[in-house]
Parts: C-alpha cells; structure tokens; sequence
C-alpha cells in the first residue's frame, strides 16, 4: 500500500530547533567570545544563550505554524528558518534592551 506524501501532517520542529540552536551557538561565537569559545565557561552565557535560543525556535514556529502551514515545500522551511530567527533575534533584543 502506498502512503500518500499529502496525508502526512507537515513536522520541522527538528530541523527548526537544530537550526535556533546552530544560529544562536554563532551569535555567541561572534558576539559573546569574540571569536573563541571562551563564553561556554560562564554560567550566565549559558543562561542567555538558553534564553536566545528559545525565543529563536518560538519565531521559526511561528513563521512555521502560523505564517506557511499549508505549505510543504523545503523552501519554505527555510523562510521560516530565516524569518523566524530574525522575528525571534528582534524580539529578545526588545526585551533585553527595553528603551530600544
């Protein structure tokens, strides 16, 4: 028996959480260690990056679930990649710098 391709419910989550991970692990490269890795030995990094990475994986399924739900396309897996990170970028940055 065949499995139909369109019955199957449309599922990134994996690939948008390794994505939000991947991304914020290059913020905190370029940003927090200045270029090394030195950020990994602070607890409070570790915190914000926990806090980044979330709120980068809440805009992807954002812009997943809400914005391109009928879509199954894995082109626009990647435009939820890419305009949820910076949704999610955008968001902790108001939050972090509230007299932004």
């Amino acid at each position: 028996m065949a499995i139909n391709h369109k019955s199957i419910p449309k599922d990134d989550s994996a690939i948008l959480l390794i994505c939000a991970l991947a991304i914020t692990f290059l913020l905190f490269f370029v940003d927090e260690g200045s270029m090394t890795f030195n950020w990994m030995a602070n607890v409070g990094s570790w915190i914000l990056f926990i806090i980044y990475a979330v709120f980068i994986f809440m805009g992807e399924v954002f812009v997943s679930i809400i914005l391109l739900r009928k879509y199954q396309s894995a082109v626009y897996t990647l435009l939820s990649v890419a305009t949820g990170s910076g949704l999610g970028i955008l968001f902790v940055a108001k939050v972090v710098m509230s007299d932004w």
